[in-house]
């Protein structure tokens, strides 16, 4: 009977270890909840450090194409002077120059709503419009600056040769990181030239801030170098001027100095009436054309929007409108001052920024009138 008990009780005990329906339901559910929750937090890391990452590299382009575009602008009228005081000045490839387009005199200038290369400002083509494929948008800037030859210490001697006009110190670069020489004629526009503008790129389809710059053969005519692109994701790229203006005084005299300065962009710049029919009191001419209106330009306006990649932010719920330039530079009838880029889950960041620029000023005004007999 002992043996009947301990038997029914072990079959009873051996039913009861496992676990009913409901209890596994249960189980089941906690487990999907756990996996829930992990899986949750592996996608909100994921997508952050994906817009982590793509917010570094959108700074880190726009620190790029900021240094690009500064220190392009603070060369802009470099003079050298070794080059200048045997003749190769600045003022003399003006003159050499004269009848060439006023994008080749100027230390600066630019174009509005279009890209340019160097070799279409050379031969005044009218280039592409800045209305892009794919809803890009650029302007494009020129900078132009004499360059600074390398000089060889002689062993013997202990003396410097003069510098050279073929190899450049290297501590005058243009856009492209070419080092430029100094200046070797007078009779030929041998000064850098620096153009940057928005381009597409053909392999990548995507918009990049690209720059077009001179090279030169011995004593020919420089030529363009191929155009490189230098930062990506560049889909629009503004720039405004700020001019100064001499105004006349009470009694209709000026004083050559700029006291009146306006914003203003690059198609506007030769229209300006920044002259007044009067003389000044020592007898300077005022001399009213594009090349002049350009070298009265003070400081430059830049204004970019850059992209980064495909899912580098989330799909936002409206259109974004942004405002390049700021939204006081606003105009109708100048695209992109104010941007509203497609609907996508690409992160962009814009970059404003101002930069005070090494330029002639003043240039209203020649040299004094030679004496004449009473």
């Amino acid at each position: 009977m002992m043996q009947k008990q301990t038997r029914r009780t072990q079959i009873r005990a051996s039913i009861q270890t496992g676990v009913t329906l409901i209890e596994l339901l249960i189980a089941m559910v906690l487990s999907l909840v756990v996996v829930a929750a992990a899986s949750g937090v592996y996608l909100a890391t994921s997508s952050a450090f994906t817009s982590v990452d793509s917010s570094s590299q959108l700074q880190d382009s726009a620190r790029f194409a900021t240094y690009i575009l500064r220190r392009t602008v603070q060369q802009i009228g470099y003079e050298d002077y070794t080059a200048s005081s045997a003749g190769y000045s600045r003022s003399s490839e003006l003159v050499a120059s004269a009848a060439l387009p006023t994008c080749v005199q100027s230390d600066i200038c630019g174009f509005n709503n279009r890209a340019m290369t160097v070799d279409d400002v050379i031969a005044n083509s009218p280039g592409t419009t800045g209305t892009l494929t794919g809803g890009f948008y650029s302007d494009t800037l020129i900078a132009r600056f004499q360059g600074q030859g390398a000089q060889v210490l002689s062993p013997t001697t202990r003396t410097r040769s003069p510098p050279s006009t073929t190899v450049g110190d290297g501590s005058m670069i243009d856009c492209g990181g070419n080092s430029v020489a100094s200046n070797d004629e007078a009779s030929r526009t041998s000064r850098a030239m620096s153009a940057l503008y928005v381009g597409v790129n053909s392999v990548t389809g995507e918009p990049e801030l690209y720059c077009s710059s001179l090279s030169y053969a011995s004593s020919a005519a420089g030529a363009g170098r191929p155009p490189v692109p230098l930062v990506k994701g560049v889909e629009v790229f503004k720039v405004m001027y700020e001019v100064g203006n001499d105004t006349a005084d009470s009694s209709g005299v000026s004083d050559g100095g700029l006291d009146v300065y306006r914003w203003v962009r690059a198609d506007q710049v030769a229209g300006l009436a920044l002259t007044n029919a009067s003389e000044r009191a020592d007898g300077t001419k005022r001399v009213n054309d594009a090349v002049n209106a350009w070298r009265n330009v003070v400081s430059v306006r830049f204004g970019l929007v850059i992209r980064g990649d495909i899912g580098s932010a989330p799909l936002p719920a409206t259109a974004q409108t942004l405002f390049p330039l700021g939204a006081e530079f606003a105009v109708t009838g100048d695209p992109a001052t104010t941007y509203v880029p497609p609907i996508d889950t690409r992160l962009r960041r814009v970059v404003t920024f101002t930069i005070n620029i090494r330029n002639t000023q003043n240039a209203f005004f020649t040299t004094p009138k030679p004496a004449t007999s009473p």
